[in-house]
């Protein structure tokens, strides 16, 4: 059996208290003035420490901004979610007059106390892909592929994660601490920002 369930839990305690929960959020939104305000086909991210990301998706009629940003340690959805995300999208593009929001949902990602994933054997015919938090798509595939070498041909390249084990993540006081950790990030991009609006240096 392979536990590849993130933050939303399984049968593993040891790797449920491992895994901090951690929510992110997405908007999808309509405007007339999408290609007035953003130029570049690709994906888009912000250089803030608690950063935004987004790109245009659709054709036609259909196109529509894709639009991720804020985490929190909360399990449910906030009041107004859409809203507040139309905010921030506002805040970077204020052409975007016309913005209307079809959809606002959350979607919860497991991290790791080190911030790496969990890969590797944790029991008698048990495996572990899981706290992919902040490495995306890429590498879960590579731990599908090392799971599946494991268990169909021996292969013993899963050890290379051995020392990332999948330790206590704090309960309920490592989510505290994380939350607080992200509103010390944005505290800190809100004074560069108001640094750099008022003309003295940017710091990092």
């Amino acid at each position: 059996m392979v536990l590849a369930t993130s933050a939303y839990g399984g049968p593993s305690g040891r790797l449920n208290a491992a895994i901090l929960p951690i929510s992110t959020y997405v908007v999808t939104a309509r405007s007339a003035k999408l290609d007035e305000a953003i130029h570049f086909a690709g994906c888009l991210g912000d250089t803030r420490r608690a950063s935004d990301y987004y790109r245009i998706v659709g054709t036609g009629e259909g196109r529509r901004l894709l639009w991720g940003g804020r985490i929190t340690t909360r399990r449910s959805v906030p009041p107004r979610l859409g809203e507040r995300l139309a905010g921030d999208i506002r805040s970077v593009y204020p052409q975007l007059d016309d913005l209307a929001v079809e959809q606002a949902w959350a979607g919860m990602m497991g991290y790791a106390v080190h911030k790496m994933p969990l890969i590797g054997r944790i029991g008698d015919g048990l495996w572990a892909a899981t706290a992919f938090g902040g490495h995306g798509l890429n590498t879960t595939a590579m731990a599908g592929r090392l799971i599946a070498r494991a268990i169909a041909d021996g292969d013993d390249s899963w050890r290379l994660f051995e020392p990332f084990s999948p330790d206590w993540g704090g309960g309920p006081f490592g989510r505290i601490a994380t939350q607080l950790a992200y509103w010390r990030l944005q505290f800190l991009d809100r004074l560069e920002e108001l640094r750099a609006s008022s003309g003295g240096p940017a710091q990092r």
